[in-house]
């Protein structure tokens, strides 16, 4: 009754849950995830997909989980012929999910889809499991009303083998692929294998219970665990029996074996996860661990995962291992002399020694408050207000005065004790009682230097060594950069000084400072211990590893990073918060480190600092934009889609808080930005345009895959942000341009033709005038003055004069009536050709050759526009003839439909090209003048060389203001 009694208790706790604590395992940390905290309840299988998520199947669904959140897989399409529970999962090679169902046959989850791939509508049987192989075959066990039925998806096409076929006409339970392409199937109680390249299977001489799991260990060998224990399949075979009172779901619950190092790992028992050592002591080594899962599973770094009806944990192996103690830990270590090294620690329950490994208690009972190491492996310590030595055959108390209380530190000295109470005092043992050294400093604590000397600290005032002579100031009051003294340890001939605002060393000659603002993690620093490869520290990040060539290079340039390991931060393991005293790290005998943290004293196995080498696999979970969630390769957004917040994860699980990334939006950033450990980027002001968003990410450990992932988003523009549009518009506002141009260049062409119109009418008004006034009253002056010269007498003085006179008049008369008719022709248009063949004559004199040609529609210019141009002729003819040295002058005109050009060039030694750049030479205007007359014309002048020589001058004239 009373073995019943406490089986029905075992399985009521079961029932209820093991506490966390319950469920450690050493060399391990791990984690739970229960309903609470989002994961699904009642997990049948795990499975793990190329792309690097985790697959979890339940009796409510499929369920993606990437180390923080678990979402849920809905199935494309419904179909009431389908179970909700799912029983196996399998990851093929290509990336696919394979998925069995309860009932109604298999799945498979691929291109973010899941959907039903069965051979037939409505399948017969329940999936019981399922297995993949390295050729992509894809193995599947049922049993049902029509008996036990093993499927093979081969090439695309299901195939069914019954009892008709190979099969036993038995129960049929798993399936495995081993690595060598053997096909395991486990009936019952049958056993079968059927080799690489084989049609049929041949039988294995060992016989399965209910339920039966395959697991392959490394060198090869394939194990099967059962209700019949533990089997080796492969030779030699063994059978080792299990410690159990069956699985927690009954005689065909679930059972799962995992082989994790030289341990079988078997879930599913009620007594919770079996651990046995692979050693022939099996049974009496058993080890039962109250976790509920039923089924293991490990990734592909190395993470044992376990699932089960509370939810999901995993364990992932750790280089911290927990001491067996009791208590919470109160004191550092004290460290003994001697090849031996033992290590003393107090908790507030007993005080500890370490030795080989291990830590014994040599002394119970609460409030240790000092402690220090003495000869013979003993220890010294303050406890029960008693000051005692511990560690040897018995406790022996030692005699303090009655004056003092509250002691802060101690030192064994050679067997000579000293020790420190706080402000008070230090006493010193000697012969026959305790003496007081009044001429050492007060002191919160003291420590010895090694050498036979000590260390004292007066926190925040000074740190003291004393030695053989006067004691001494080693730092002293601001100097003192790392805060508040918790720790001066003396390694290698070198003292160091730890505190909470970094740590501290001097080799005698000034102390070089690692503060904590430029190395957080050296904040709170409470131990400090070194070996020939590393530095070992303790402090408000956690335990610290550091390479030691790297820790000197440090001391050579304090603020610069220095690359350092946390160790423990994810168990919690940081230094102890309220401790004023301290020295929580040290080395053991077999170059062990140890340290004393807030959660117990844990050592390091080196052969567990291996850090994880394997890239994480990235995934873009989804991308919200417009309250909208896309996911996919590619997505296209609305116009007007300005904000879009992208979602990622990095699938490392060994540490999922402390995975890093980078991210860029290419088209948006230039440069990757540094995210650290968040999760999420979010952008704004984004216009429309095709952007592609990458993402890299690196493990805890530091390892990036910097392949990483992408998604191409496209937002589409509003009309007006497209690229016609734009186009449209430039061309519009070109043509306003162009015509705002010709609007004021007809204006200005018009306000030029109205001077010329102008200037023409005054000249015509001037004719008028000089004809009608002028002309007409000397014409009538000469006609009085005939009528007087008729009434003079022949040969008579004045008539001869007066004649004279008249002829003058006539003269005069005949230059005004040629005047007039000067200004009438100058005011009607003309033939350029005629106009500027006369100019040539009348400069060139007949010096130099000259021709005349005339290109285009011929039209009479406007006279005005042709005296100008013929002076502008003239001015270029005389400085080919008295600058250039020509022979020729050649002349052509050419009637343009919006332009009249003349060209005046010659085939002389060209201009000079200073004479060129600067336009004209000082005091000289020629140049000048002809550019100012073409641009009163409202056209351009240009001159340049001529090839092969000469000069080339070519006036233009508009049109519309060259002809009337």
């Amino acid at each position: 009754m009373r073995a019943l009694a406490i089986g029905l208790l075992l399985l009521f706790l079961l029932a209820m849950g093991a506490p966390v604590g319950a469920q450690d395992i050493a060399g391990y940390r791990h984690k739970h995830w229960d309903v609470a905290e989002g994961a699904p309840a009642d997990i049948r299988a795990i499975a793990q997909t190329r792309d690097g998520y985790l697959w979890l199947g339940t009796s409510t669904g499929l369920y993606r989980f990437d180390g923080l959140a678990f979402d849920k897989i809905e199935p494309a399409t419904y179909n009431r012929w389908r179970s909700t529970q799912i029983t196996a999962l399998a990851a093929a090679p290509d990336g696919a999910l394979w998925v069995g169902y309860d009932y109604g046959g298999v799945g498979v989850f691929r291109d973010g889809r899941l959907t039903d791939a069965n051979a037939v509508a409505k399948p017969q049987g329940s999936v019981l499991n399922m297995a993949a192989g390295a050729d992509g075959d894809i193995w599947v066990t049922v049993n049902g009303r029509l008996g036990p039925e093993l499927r093979r998806r081969h090439a695309g096409r299901w195939r069914s083998y019954t009892p008709a076929d190979w099969l036993r006409p038995e129960p049929i339970q798993g399936v495995f692929v081993a690595r060598d392409g053997t096909v395991w199937i486990a009936q019952y109680p049958g056993v079968l294998r059927v080799p690489p390249g084989a049609t049929r299977p041949e039988p294995v001489s060992a016989t399965a219970g209910l339920p039966g799991s395959f697991a392959e260990a490394r060198e090869g060998a394939v194990w099967m665990a059962s209700s019949r224990g533990l089997q080796r399949l492969t030779e030699p075979r063994r059978l080792y029996p299990v410690r159990s009172q069956g699985t927690s779901s009954g005689s065909i619950g679930l059972r799962s074996l995992l082989l994790v190092g030289d341990e079988a790992w078997i879930a599913g028992h009620r007594e919770g996860l079996v651990r046995l050592p692979m050693r022939d002591d099996r049974v009496a080594a058993q080890a039962d661990v109250p976790i509920r899962s039923r089924v293991l599973f490990r990734d592909r770094e190395g993470t044992i995962w376990g699932g089960g009806p509370d939810g999901l944990v995993n364990y992932i192996r750790s280089p911290t291992v927990a001491a067996a103690v009791d208590g919470v830990p109160k004191l550092g270590f004290a460290v003994g002399p001697g090849p031996a090294r033992p290590l003393f620690f107090a908790t507030d329950s007993a005080i500890y020694r370490i030795s080989g490994g291990k830590a014994e208690a040599i002394h119970s009972g609460p409030d240790t408050e000092i402690l220090c190491a003495a000869a013979g492996g003993q220890a010294i310590a303050f406890a029960q207000e008693k000051l005692l030595r511990v560690g040897g055959p018995r406790t022996q108390a030692l005699d303090l005065p009655r004056s003092v209380y509250s002691p802060t530190s101690c030192v064994d000295e050679g067997g000579k004790i000293i020790v420190s109470f706080g402000g008070q005092t230090i006493l010193e043992q000697v012969p026959g009682g305790w003496r007081p050294r009044t001429d050492w400093p007060s002191a919160q604590f003291v420590a010895s230097d090694g050498r036979g000397g000590l260390y004292a600290n007066q926190p925040l005032r000074a740190v003291w060594h004393i030695g053989a002579g006067a004691p001494r100031k080693i730092w002293e009051g601001d100097a003192i950069a790392v805060g508040f003294v918790k720790l001066v340890k003396p390694i290698g001939g070198r003292v160091y000084i730890g505190g909470e605002q970094g740590l501290a060393r001097s080799d005698g000659a000034g102390f070089i400072t690692l503060e904590a603002r430029a190395h957080p993690y050296l904040r709170g620093l409470s131990g400090i211990a070194i070996d020939p490869r590393n530095v070992w520290l303790i402090g408000g990040e956690g335990i610290v590893r550091i390479a030691a060539p790297d820790f000197e290079k440090a001391f050579a340039a304090p603020g610069r990073p220095i690359p350092h390991q946390v160790i423990g931060q994810t168990q919690g393991f940081i230094s102890r918060t309220f401790s004023h005293v301290a020295n929580d790290a040290e080395i053991d005998a077999a170059g062990t480190p140890w340290f004393v943290t807030n959660r117990g004293v844990v050592r390091i196995e080196a052969d567990r600092l291996r850090p994880n080498a394997v890239p994480p696999p990235l995934g873009i979970c989804n991308l919200v934009a417009n309250g909208r969630t896309y996911t996919g390769t590619s997505v296209s957004l609305p116009a007007g889609t300005s904000r879009i917040d992208l979602d990622y994860v990095a699938l490392s699980f060994t540490d999922p808080t402390h995975n890093r990334y980078r991210y860029r939006l290419v088209g948006f950033d230039g440069d990757w930005v540094d995210a650290g450990t968040r999760r999420l980027a979010s952008y704004t002001a984004l216009g429309p345009g095709t952007y592609r968003f990458q993402v890299i990410a690196a493990n805890p450990d530091g390892v990036w895959n910097r392949t990483g992932t992408s998604m191409t988003i496209e937002i589409a523009p509003f009309f007006w942000q497209t690229w016609w549009f734009r186009a449209a518009l430039v061309l519009l506002i070109g043509a306003l341009v162009w015509l705002l141009v010709r609007w004021r260049v007809r204006i200005a062409g018009n306000a030029i033709r109205q001077r010329l119109e102008d200037r023409a009418a005054v000249r015509e008004h001037i004719a008028q005038e000089l004809h009608d006034t002028l002309l007409q009253g000397v014409q009538g002056l000469m006609l009085r003055f005939q009528s007087v010269l008729a009434h003079l007498p022949a040969g008579h003085a004045a008539r001869v004069q007066l004649e004279s006179t008249l002829e003058r008049a006539d003269d005069v008369l005949q230059e005004g009536r040629d005047r007039v008719r000067f200004l009438r022709e100058n005011v009607r248009p003309v033939a350029l050709a005629p106009l500027l063949a006369k100019t040539a004559g009348d400069v060139l004199q007949g010096q130099l050759h000259a021709t005349i040609t005339e290109a285009g529609t011929v039209r009479p210019v406007s006279a005005p526009v042709a005296d100008d141009l013929a002076r502008i002729a003239s001015e270029a003819m005389f400085n080919a003839l008295r600058h250039a040295a020509a022979a020729t002058i050649a002349i052509r005109i050419v009637h343009g439909s919006d332009s009249l050009s003349v060209t005046i060039s010659d085939d002389g030694r060209g201009m000079d090209p200073d004479v060129q750049q600067h336009g004209g030479r000082p005091g000289h205007y020629g140049l000048v003048g002809m550019r100012e007359r073409a641009q009163r014309l409202g056209g351009t002048l240009r001159i340049r060389n001529a090839v092969p020589s000469g000069t080339e001058l070519r006036v233009t004239v508009p049109a519309r203001l060259a002809y009337r």
